[in-house]
This record gives structure tokens, sequence and C-alpha cells, in this order.
């Protein structure tokens, strides 16, 4: 999965290196864990965001951030993009 989502990371308009996995990968060496929730058409990635985890002091939960992002071209895609979003963090 990181290499497909990557290369759409890569070719987003508001590409950014906080949405590359390599980052993800780097803050797991910190405390944090990292998804990758998609959007797909088929086998592209039409829209998606890297999530990052981290529990909270104290057993209070776990926060989830997804910097820079999500990533979507059209406003059709965003809500329904935001309720996966909702139901992986």
């Amino acid at each position: 999965m990181s290499t497909n989502w990557d290369s759409f990371v890569h070719t987003h308009p508001r590409a950014h290196i906080l949405q590359l996995s390599a980052w993800g990968k780097l803050k797991s060496e910190f405390g944090w864990s990292t998804t990758q929730v998609t959007l797909q058409r088929q086998t592209e990635i039409i829209a998606g965001a890297q999530i990052l985890f981290r529990p909270l002091p104290f057993g209070l939960g776990t926060m989830a951030y997804i910097p820079m992002g999500p990533y979507h071209t059209t406003a059709q895609i965003e809500k329904p993009l935001w309720e996966k979003i909702d139901e992986t963090a």
C-alpha cells in the first residue's frame, strides 16, 4: 500500500512530505502508529489521508492527527472520505 499511497501523494496538487509513508515510519520510532485511509476507483486512489495515532498519557485515549491532509480533488469525494476517516479513527 505504501508505494501506491506515496505515488498518489506525489501527484496530488497539495503534495506534502508529512503525508508520505516515510514520515509515518519515522514517527513510529517516537510512539506513533500510522494508517492510510483511501477511496479508490477500481485500483486508482482518488482520495485519502495518512492518519497518525498516539496514545495519550494516563490512559485518556488516543490522539489522531492528519498532517497536511486529507487529500481529495472534488467536493463530492470530501464527505465520503471524512466518513471513512471517522470510521477508522
